[in-house]
This record gives structure tokens, sequence and C-alpha cells, in this order.
């Protein structure tokens, strides 16, 4: 849906929201485009992807509520990343670290002072996790 401001500001008394994309404000005049429930300016109304404006709201689906191409930005957006590699897992084995609040390739998770996987028991630490023998000083 796309409105002026000065619509939004005449029914609605949570008008001083922020703009989900840019965390901006919104004049009377500016028109914004209502997604998921959030508003955006519309110039910051585009995928979240590859940059591309939307010209509807229609063009888009929502991932963590911003907006995204429908197809292959949305499918990336979408995708499980590796905490390690950086890259999908797509095999559907992993592991979910959640102290560390990511997911892993199983040979990814990896002790963040001797490089070795980690496959028992770890330490959390500021550079990520350490296995038991690293975190007791061995």
């Amino acid at each position: 849906q796309k409105t002026r401001m000065a619509a939004i500001y005449s029914y609605n008394t949570t008008a001083a929201l922020p703009c989900r994309a840019c965390g901006g404000t919104f004049r009377e005049q500016d028109t914004v485009f209502m997604f998921d429930g959030r508003r955006f300016h519309s110039l910051c109304f585009k995928c979240n992807g590859c940059q591309k404006p939307l010209e509807d709201p229609a063009q888009a689906d929502p991932v963590r509520e911003l907006p995204y191409c429908k197809g292959q930005c949305w499918r990336r957006a979408n995708q499980t990343i590796c905490g390690g590699c950086g890259e999908p897992i797509t095999d559907g084995i992993f592991v979910d670290v959640k102290l560390l609040h990511k997911k892993f390739h199983k040979g990814c998770f990896k002790c963040s002072k001797c490089g070795n996987p980690i496959t028992g028991g770890f330490r959390k630490r500021d550079d990520g996790a350490q296995c038991t023998d690293c975190s007791r000083g061995l």
C-alpha cells in the first residue's frame, strides 16, 4: 500500500514510527510504503538483497520485516548460512550452536584458538568458541 504521510498523521497515533529501512523519520509530505506492517520511505523501499527499487509492495516478499524481490533474492535471504565458512547449509546436516546464535556445517565448527573441529564440549570466548583443551590452557 502506498499513501501520503498526511493521511497516516490524520488517523494514526503511531505516526512517529521510523522507516524500517533507514530508521529516519517521516514528514507530512512524504510518500510512504506500507509493507508487512512496517513503513518505508519511497526511496528506501527496495529489495534488501539486490537493492533494486520496488514500485509496489506486491513485487516483494518479506524476510525479517524487510522486502526482497520474489525469487532468487528471497530464496537467498531465507537460506541458513554457516557461521564458519559463510556458505549456505543446503544438506540439512549442521551443528546448531545456540550459545553463539549460529549454525555450522559439521566440519566448520572449529576452535578459535587451535583450529581443530569441535566435536564435544566448548567454551564461548569473545572470538568464538574454544575446545575444552584450549579453554583449560592445555
